[in-house]
């Protein structure tokens, strides 16, 4: 069973990761998950764990923000704290990326966060917040890295899981979002990939002791 574990933002009105780890503790300890106002058909706490491979992302989201940033803007030590609200006036204000594209954003814009990426140990996310140089827009950037895919693959493990699958893992590369297997070998993707394969002290490749890692694609394109 390949639950998909990401896309949660139908109805945010602030900005936020693809997928939360508090969410994925409520819905599969506390057993309290409600999608759209709705409790999901199949309750997958009902499932024996080692049927389940995870679903989850390995995109984030850029989004514009309608409120202005805190001043002074909350300092946080390099590599931790939560991010400061960023509203919404939609909750479609905001474009999907791969890691390589945040990164593309982060070196390439006016970063006002502070130095450093920001990591927000109870959503296991990262983040940072730029100035648009063309709008100048406050924009504030959730995506994945390295820590959050260990964070979230280590949940599953410690849930007894089969293992964790990842939508567009072949975009951490800098693939095109329209093709999934189009993409540029890097050690940003390495380390992604090896922080899934090594959750749980996993031994070596991708997925040890019985968990695995893999990669989801739908795509039915031909080249």
């Amino acid at each position: 069973v390949l639950p998909m574990a990401y896309c949660n933002l139908q109805s945010t009105t602030v900005a936020g990761p693809t997928i939360r780890l508090d969410v994925l503790q409520d819905l599969f300890l506390r057993h309290t998950y409600i999608y759209k106002g709705k409790p999901i058909a199949t309750p997958v706490w009902e499932i024996q764990p080692e049927k389940i491979v995870l679903g989850l992302p390995f995109f984030g989201n850029n989004f514009e923000c309608n409120n202005t940033a805190p001043v002074p803007f909350p300092v946080h030590p390099p590599g931790g704290g939560p991010a400061p609200i960023c509203e919404l006036t939609r909750p479609s204000d905001h474009q999907m990326l791969d890691h390589f594209a945040s990164m593309q954003i982060y070196n390439s814009e006016t970063v006002t966060s502070g130095p450093g990426i920001g990591f927000d140990a109870v959503k296991a996310s990262a983040w940072f917040e730029y100035t648009n140089k063309t709008t100048h827009r406050r924009h504030q950037v959730w995506f994945e890295d390295p820590r959050s895919v260990r964070a979230k693959s280590e949940f599953a493990h410690t849930m007894g899981m089969h293992g964790v699958a990842f939508w567009r893992g072949n975009g951490v590369y800098g693939g095109r979002l329209d093709r999934d297997n189009v993409g540029v070998d890097s050690a940003d993707a390495r380390a992604m990939w090896q922080a899934a394969a090594t959750a749980g002290h996993a031994g070596g490749g991708y997925g040890g002791r019985g968990f695995h890692a893999h990669e989801i694609s739908l795509s039915l394109k031909a080249n």
